[in-house]
């Protein structure tokens, strides 16, 4: 097991997810006996208690189990499949069935969802079930420590902000209960700071994991990444005779039992299809889209550096790029582009030397290159475009 790096819990998103963890929950367990004096409140703290076992558990499951990572040199049972598969000339593999590279693992994930900063690794198949439970039990255990902190402020402010605009009288003295008496030493402003805050963090975490809660149950209940969103939507747009079908589309309770039982029981790579589909669909419909990509591609050489993050470019070409990964791009490159935004290209880099080609290969995404000319119609004028990828040594 590795100590440290990508895949363990000494990264910044790990230690900051503890820490919110930790904060949020030491202070609601500091304020709760006195905001729920009872015992109804007992039982609910250890239903609370629960969820949160369930959040660091899920949570150090998704960073330790991982994602599911395709085995180098991996071929399918059946060598006439190989025609229907993708090649990873950085994992010298094929590409499973719904895998996809990860560069920042350095590795091909299976059913790659997205690289996820806060568990330091990818979420894909195999941890793709605690991930879930991981983004439910939060927004669970934060709404209730949001309540139980906002709670005891809303209650007891007088005490805690003391003033001579808000005098405590005697009258509110004899109407608290007992317990706050017994721990009156606990009521003063700090207690208001750290409550306060620990409230709006709890607030802002259960509202930002909601959201990307939301986004992978959709994604469980369309058995469908969004990766494989995107693979579609081209395949609906690229001319062709028939429909594209999407073969993993079981129903949203079959896709949902799909997902979780490949997750826990499964390889990851041979699931379950439609009725006259195949598992390879997908892969040949992004060779075909790769196809048509290589035609479509333009070559176009650099005037310029752009600089990083394409600053040199102007400030709104800047501010308007994809957040995506980028090219360093330099004065005389030779670029090839096959798709573009409003100021930005999507393509590759590729450096002719004076023996052979080197290419900086990429996914569909960006770099900031200053280009000139014009082809098929594109004004390339005041275009640029980025990504970055390392060239691999066997290719220099």
């Amino acid at each position: 097991m590795k100590i440290c790096g990508n895949g363990t819990v000494f990264g910044w998103g790990p230690i900051i997810a503890l820490m919110l963890i930790g904060g949020i929950g030491i202070q609601t367990v500091y304020v709760h006996h006195v905001t729920f004096p009872t015992f109804q409140g007992f039982l609910i703290m250890c239903a609370w208690s629960c969820v949160v076992v369930i959040i660091i558990t899920s949570l150090l499951a998704s960073i330790y189990i991982g994602p599911g990572y395709v085995k180098f040199k991996w071929e399918p049972k059946d060598p006439k499949d190989q025609v229907k598969l993708q090649r990873c000339r950085q994992c010298d593999s094929y590409k499973a069935p719904r895998s996809h590279h990860c560069k920042d693992c350095g590795r091909c994930v299976k059913m790659l969802d997205h690289h996820c900063p806060w568990i330091n690794n990818c979420v894909g198949n195999d941890n793709k079930a605690f991930f879930l439970a991981f983004t439910t039990s939060v927004p669970i255990g934060c709404t209730y420590s949001a309540y139980v902190l906002f709670r005891f402020l809303y209650t007891y402010w007088p005490l805690l902000v003391r003033s001579r605009r808000h005098p405590i009288t005697k009258e509110y003295v004899d109407s608290l209960p007992q317990v706050v008496l017994n721990n009156a030493a606990m009521f003063n402003v700090y207690t208001f700071l750290f409550t306060l805050m620990a409230g709006a963090f709890a607030l802002g975490v259960t509202i930002a994991v909601a959201v990307l809660g939301g986004v992978q149950w959709r994604s469980a209940f369309t058995n469908k990444t969004g990766i494989e969103s995107w693979i579609i939507t081209k395949a609906e747009r690229r001319p062709r005779e028939t429909p594209f079908v999407f073969p993993f589309d079981l129903g949203w309770k079959g896709n949902l039992m799909a997902t979780l039982n490949m997750s826990l029981f499964g390889d990851g790579i041979y699931w379950p299809v439609k009725e006259g589909c195949s598992v390879f669909d997908i892969t040949m419909e992004q060779l075909a889209q790769k196809a048509l990509k290589r035609k479509k591609r333009q070559s176009f050489i650099t005037k310029m550096a752009p600089g990083a993050m394409g600053y040199k470019a102007g400030f709104w070409v800047c501010l308007q790029q994809p957040w995506e990964s980028h090219i360093k791009i330099k004065e005389g490159d030779t670029i090839q582009a096959w798709r573009m935004s409003k100021h930005w290209f999507y393509g590759e880099l590729v450096r002719r030397c004076s023996w052979h080609i080197e290419v900086w290969k990429s996914n569909p995404c960006t770099s900031p290159l200053v280009l000139g000319g014009r082809s098929e119609g594109w004004d390339l004028s005041n275009q640029y475009a980025f990504e970055e990828r390392l060239v691999p040594k066997e290719m220099c």
